[in-house]
């Protein structure tokens, strides 16, 4: 292929700065402004519209709504504390009129925290106008005016404003504006200001202090939301203008709505719009912008959800903020309440943080694995998480965290950090649109990758399963929602899935350096989630990876360390990894995480309390009781030095802190470990409470409130405000109480701190009743979902459904039951998570009630054929066995036996008993109506016969006639064709004589009943035919380009694939250049493992292997290819792919000199060959290839009678044992000189005979158009002119094989050649100086096709004319 040969990519297995006014769209400062007339006739709102269509649509964001939507605020004469209350919201009369809330203030509504500082001055009241709604979309316009960025602790965004100055051309205007507040607003709501600004935009400007009054309130938001107004009675222009505003909305939600990932709080937009005129004193009227950043803080106990505080110094803080006016009494509790709920402490972790930043720093060499061990609650997540600020911006860090009560959902850990892998580019794609207007920024670049590494169909299948994230950042085609019916069950949808999950990851951690994900509680992992695991680690073109798996050491038994027990799954996963981690380029490094030891909890207790005095007695005595207590369990630490406070036997007062140590051991006990704790302290919380908590624990460690409502709800009344409320309160005393965390500002989504606090909230259950419970909330939400909901969530009802009640189901809940584990079943076959789906699937049957085949036949049926199909891929053989047995016994159709059929013919062939398959199809095809013959002279009649038929049928029939076939949609048609497609590959494997017969039939059929998805390989292996036994090689190629046309017509990969490689390999080889079926090959390898096809993904990658053989590429180049591609191989486990390659690495190893014997294939990659060929006795391919690979080396090596002996042994069998095979060509080229140097020292006759017939048979390959063998018929033709000892047509000969091959880039033809020529010069011509120059080229060609170990014996044969007493291996370089 040379340079221009495509080599595969191999496919393995994330102040205030000066202020002035300026022209809009000029940049030119203003001289001066003057105020405008609030009643001017164009509406704020209209003014609004006009730029949003001079800024194509994008300019209408979040703050101008607010600004659109806000009064003037309080004119001067109101109170300091009225006007810079930030509860506060001004709004327009009606509004308020109509949402006064006559209830204390919702956890979503805002009130104010902050007092006016004594003496600061008060700024009359300024209206707000179109020139101010201009400034502020205004300052969008230019680059750096306005960004919207996360905050450091991720809880909301704020509008980040650089001082800026505006004017306008044709209107006096001076604004002085200075933002003292913030509110966070749905979009819901700022439709509905809009509407009612829009009805409202000629109500007055300026209002008097008592006006200001009335009109200036706390706003409910949700009551807001819920009333809009009839837009029916609007006019037609007014509808039309809230349509357009609401699309522009809907167009700004889809970039500003996702912010956060999902282990921090969500994003919300946070404008700040309290406006308010300078005083006098001030030196100029000027626009200030105060420059506001939000913090996440502690949140002070009992604090409003929602509620957002202005400190005294106008500092801006989000949801949870600490409380700076309270008591100082106080202030020791927040310290260990944060502490307990959020951080564990990193001190004496020194050591394991400096091994942590030393993974995430090698990462960008080679991609990291560390594992952190170590019971819980020792601080493993803490450690981990402590890189998260060390990755940077260029960076992404996300956490997936494995749930003890959903341990059967695949991919769980898995789709949580891809969510916020999505969130961080919708986050990112939000930043840039607004630094970049022009569309040139970052995430372009992440999104066109993404576009171009995947089809229509992959992201789809990524989205509905993985990655369903994906649907907001590409666009889904709805007809690949789901993947293929065909797929389903099989392992090429788990490898497929594999193969597009390990490119997703590759991109991204292109996209973002270092990728850190981290994966939580890995001792609850499913197996699918740890095949995952191990394919992304395994991907040798993945690179700034860092991985980091946390599991609990007490909970992963190794049974190499613990005889007598099950090894647990992860530790079989990581010895596997650790065996492969040199050749996956991967670096393991395990951290076992210990309890603390006494000095870091007297320093964890020191910063508690604030003692300053290391050495204080009281404080040491204090540090070593609690070691005592928790023996040093970080969380247990936490939550015992919160108990000891709320308890009040640690005080803060008057900002010192006290503590009676005497008291704290009588009043506390020595507690065994953490849940004993966690059980006593939540034991005091309300009964209530705890109630919730114990129905949250079953939702998961993390849940939504909605969903928990339902269950909330439907378990104690009505669904109703009032139980909402109720069931709110309860959450935000569970957030104060540290048991849960807030997900979102809008109280939506929550999570257990700790997943301890999670297994005790579920151990509050009465003993006895845990099933029962989580049976009756699966029913509850099962009953209240609707089908699309419940789709989406089936997995988890079938995990809360599993457990069986103690009351007896009646028969319609049992069908009911039955119906959700299949549909869980199906929908874990489809992502590939066998053992998920062997348990739903084991599940649903238990439920079926008696007589079910008689009652609810196709649900019956559809239960055990999946449960089939799970059973053989997992290895429970049994259970599939009896799974089988059960559908096959039936009285029904065969076409509905297909399924289980081919699960067990699956298990019988995989075990090695190909011909026992054979059987088995041979049955099922005769009851589909296809009989074969029984006898061995019957198939043979047939299968000529059938030869003829298709022969003439492809001489006949042109290519727009096959083009022209219609799609066979007959289901058992379709079954029938693939039935005979498996048939082919068994019976092959099998050695047996009906294989022809089978493809030949398969042939006839498609153009009999039309295309289905096995045609095209079908057509593909009959061309090998043609090629083969009946020496037809146009005829050959002409069947397999009609193969990959009907694959271009079906539009399905997996067959593709096996298609080139077969068709490719096989037929194009014997009339096409080496190197144009080389890019075929390619081609086939790449889709193969798009579409899970791995089997024939490494076929194609052997025969391009190969194919560099046959077409003389470097050694050395080669031996790289080998071992990358073998390796790929191991990992895939497809090892007949493997056992092929093998003997032909070895081979080359042998030229370049790194093995004993060359002649042997036996060295560094097979260490015993005869051991190895043992195992292969039965496998006729793999026999016949390995001796013609013996053959070459004893040709290329002089041992002319091995080679011959061996040729002559094997004969001519190629056709029949391997038709096709490209080896072939080869063989009798490397035979043929053997025997004809044996037949010129010998005169045998058996050497003439069998050295005429290879000349002959390459010589009808010349005529029939293969340009690969043209140098060999050359060559032949002058080592028989050299045996009929006719010098000069030998010496022709001989030259034209020579220029024949350099011209077709055979560097080793040519140096066999030239070494021939030189041996014939120099006995029969007795030409010493021509027969020097021609082995000097004989060498000089082995040395630049790599072959050292050639080189040197020839070297040591001419050791005087040579190179000039260079050693021959210079010129390998």
């Amino acid at each position: 292929m040379g340079k221009e040969e495509k080599k595969p990519q191999q496919v393995k297995v994330g102040s205030s700065a000066e202020t002035g006014a300026y022209e809009r769209g000029t940049g030119k400062k203003a001289a001066t402004a003057q105020q405008e007339d609030p009643s001017d006739s164009n509406s704020v709102l209209d003014f609004v519209r006009e730029y949003a269509d001079e800024s194509s649509g994008f300019m209408l964001d979040q703050e101008a709504k607010m600004l659109c939507a806000c009064d003037p605020p309080p004119s001067s004469t109101t109170s300091t504390a009225a006007k810079r209350a930030t509860a506060i919201v001004n709004v327009p009369p009606r509004i308020a009129k109509k949402h006064v809330p006559t209830s204390p203030v919702s956890p979503r509504a805002l009130s104010s925290s902050a007092e006016e500082a004594p003496g600061s001055p008060v700024p009359p009241a300024v209206p707000l106008t179109r020139s101010a709604v201009a400034q502020s979309l205004h300052r969008q316009t230019r680059p750096g005016a306005v960004a919207i960025t996360p905050s450091s602790s991720g809880d909301f965004l704020a509008v980040e404003q650089q001082q800026q100055e505006c004017n306008q051309d044709d209107e006096n205007y001076t604004a002085p504006w200075d933002i003292t507040g913030s509110i966070t607003v749905p979009d819901a709501a700022v439709q509905q200001v809009l509407l009612d600004e829009f009805d409202n935009t000629s109500s007055t400007s300026t209002s008097s202090a008592d006006d200001a009054t009335s009109t200036t309130m706390a706003v409910d938001l949700e009551a807001i939301t819920a009333e809009l107004v009839d837009e029916d009675a609007l006019p037609e222009e007014a509808q039309r203008e809230i349509h357009r505003l609401r699309h522009q909305v809907s167009q700004l939600k889809t970039l500003l709505a996702q912010h956060q990932l999902q282990q921090q709080e969500p994003t919300a937009i946070v404008l700040a719009e309290a406006i308010h005129q300078t005083s006098a004193a001030n030196s100029n009227s000027v626009l200030a912008t105060t420059t506001t950043t939000s913090r996440q803080l502690d949140r002070p106990k009992k604090q409003p959800l929602g509620q957002l505080v202005v400190s005294p110094n106008n500092e801006l803080h989000g949801k949870q903020v600490r409380d700076t006016t309270t008591n100082p009494e106080n202030d020791c509790h927040k310290r260990a309440l944060h502490h307990s709920n959020h951080h564990h402490p990193l001190q004496g972790r020194d050591q394991e943080m400096q091994i942590l930043l030393q993974c995430l720093q090698q990462t960008k060499e080679q991609k990291q694995l560390l594992l952190i061990s170590g019971y819980s609650g020792c601080g493993k997540t803490v450690l981990a998480e402590s890189l998260r600020p060390l990755v940077g911006e260029e960076g992404l860090f996300v956490v997936g965290k494995f749930d003890l009560y959903l341990r059967d959902q695949p991919y769980f850990a898995f789709v949580a950090a891809c969510e916020q892998i999505c969130h961080a580019i919708k986050k990112k794609m939000v930043e840039d649109s607004l630094d970049h207007p022009d569309g040139s920024f970052r995430t372009s670049s992440i999104v066109d990758k993404l576009k171009s590494c995947f089809s229509p169909q992959d992201i789809a299948i990524l989205a509905s399963t993985l990655v369903p994230g994906l649907k907001e950042i590409l666009v889904v085609d709805q007809q690949h929602q789901c993947c293929c019916e065909e797929e389903q069950g099989s392992l090429d949808a788990k490898n497929r899935l594999q193969y597009l999950f390990r490119l997703f990851i590759r991109t991204i951690s292109e996209c973002f350096a270092p990728l850190v994900i981290v994966l939580d509680d890995a001792q609850w992992s499913d197996p699918s989630s740890l095949d995952m695991m191990q394919s992304i680690l395994t991907d040798c073109e993945c690179h700034n990876l860092l991985l980091i798996g946390l599991y609990r050491s007490n909970e992963v038994v190794d049974a190499e360390d613990c005889p007598g027990f099950e090894s647990h799954l992860l530790t079989t996963v990581l010895r596997d990894l650790k065996a492969r981690a040199d050749r996956s380029s991967l670096t393991i490094t395990e951290v076992e995480v210990g309890n603390l030891a006494p000095e870091a909890v007297h320093l964890v207790v020191k910063e508690v309390v604030e003692v300053s005095d290391d050495k204080n007695e009281e404080l040491l005595a204090l540090s070593e009781l609690c070691h005592k207590r928790t023996e040093g369990n970080a969380f247990f630490l936490m939550s015992f030095l919160a108990m000891l406070e709320e308890e009040d036997l640690l005080v803060c007062e008057n900002g010192q802190s006290r503590w009676d140590i005497e008291a704290i051991k009588s009043r506390t006990s020595a507690t065994s470990n953490i849940v004993d704790f966690m059980k006593q302290k939540m034991a005091k919380l309300p009964q209530e409470l705890c109630r919730v908590l114990s129905m949250a624990a079953c939702l998961g460690s993390t849940f939504e409130r909605s969903r928990l409502l339902v269950v909330w709800s439907s378990l104690l009344g009505p669904r109703d405000d009032a139980s909402c409320s109720v069931l709110q309160q309860q959450l935000s005393l569970a957030v104060d109480e540290g048991v849960l965390d807030q997900l979102d500002d809008g109280c939506t989504k929550y999570r257990f701190v700790h997943d301890k606090l999670q297994e005790v909230a579920f151990l509050l259950i009465p003993e006895g009743q845990s099933s029962d419970f989580k049976f009756q909330i699966g029913s509850i939400l099962l009953e209240n979902m609707s089908e699309a909901e419940r789709q989406s969530n089936i997995f988890l009802l079938a995990n809360l459904l599993k457990e069986t009640p103690k009351d007896p189901l009646s028969l319609p809940e049992k069908q009911q039951l039955a119906k959700i584990n299949l549909r869980a079943t199906s929908e874990a076959l489809a992502c590939g998570a066998f053992s998920s789906a062997a348990i739903y699937a084991d599940k649903g049957i238990e439920y079926l009630p008696n007589g079910s085949w008689e009652s609810d036949y196709n649900l019956s049926l559809d239960l055990y054929s999946s449960a089939a199909e799970a059973h053989e891929v997992v290895g429970n053989f049994d259970r599939m066995k009896h799974c089988c047995d059960q559908v096959i016994a039936r009285d029904c159709p065969i076409v509905d036996k297909l399924r289980v059929y081919t699960a067990l013919t699956l298990q019988i062939a995989n075990s090695g008993k190909h011909m026992e398959a054979t059987n088995i199809l041979l049955e099922v095809l005769e009851m589909l109506g296809i009989s074969f013959p029984k006898s061995a002279s019957g198939r043979a009649f047939a299968t000529i016969k059938a030869l003829i038929k298709c022969k003439m049928g492809v001489k006949h029939r042109t290519q727009e006639e096959v083009d022209k076939l219609p799609i066979l949609h007959d289901r058992q048609k379709v079954e029938t064709m693939k039935l005979l497609d498996r048939l082919s590959q068994y019976s092959y494997l099998a050695g047996s004589d009906i294989a022809g017969l089978n493809l030949l039939i398969a042939t006839e059929l498609t153009l009999k009943w039309g295309i289905s998805p096995v045609s095209s390989p079908a057509f593909a292996a009959v061309a090998t035919i043609m090629v083969g036994p009946l020496n037809d090689l146009q005829g050959g190629t002409k069947m397999a380009n009609y193969s990959l046309m009907l694959e271009e017509r079906i539009g399905t990969g997996i067959p593709l694939s096996r298609s080139k490689m077969i068709g490719g390999n096989m037929a194009w080889s014997w009339t096409q250049p080496w190197g144009d079926v080389a890019k075929l090959l390619v081609e086939g390898y790449a889709e193969g493992m798009a579409a899970g096809d791995t089997e024939s993904a490494m076929y194609n990658i052997y025969s391009w292997l190969t194919n560099r053989w046959f077409a003389a590429r470097n050694l050395q180049q080669m031996d790289i290819d080998f071992d990358c591609y073998t390796k790929q191989m191991r990992e895939l486990k497809r090892i007949q792919a493997l056992d092929l390659t093998l003997p032909l690495w070895q081979a080359i190893r042998n030229l370049m000199g790194l093995s004993e014997d060359p002649t042997v294939l036996q060295g560094d990659v097979i260490a015993n060959f005869e051991e190895f060929a043992s195992t292969h006795q039965q496998n006729i391919p793999w026999v016949l290839i390995t001796m013609d690979i013996q053959v070459k080396l004893c040709t290329v090596f002089c041992e002319y009678e091995k080679a011959a002996d061996r040729f002559i042994e094997q004969g001519f069998d190629w056709p029949k044992g391997s038709p096709g095979q490209p080896f072939f060509m080869e063989n009798a080229f490397q035979g043929g000189v053997a025997c004809f140097a044996m037949a010129r020292s010998t005169r045998k006759a058996k050497y003439r005979k069998y050295a005429l017939k290879a000349r002959a048979t390459i010589k009808n390959w010349v005529g029939q158009g293969n340009p690969n063998v043209k140098h060999h018929a050359a060559f032949l033709d002058a080592e028989y002119a050299a045996l009929k000892k006719k010098r000069s047509k030998s010496e022709g000969h001989y030259m034209r094989a020579i220029s024949l091959a350099q011209r077709g880039g055979f560097t080793h033809d040519v140096a066999l050649a030239n070494e021939r020529f030189s041996h014939f010069v120099r006995t029969e011509l007795k030409d010493e100086l021509s027969a020097d120059y021609y082995m000097n080229e004989a060498i000089r060609n082995y040395a630049e096709w790599g072959a050292t170990k050639k080189v040197e014996l020839l070297q040591e044969q001419c050791q005087s004319v040579l190179f000039q007493g260079h050693h021959p291996s210079a010129m390998l370089s």
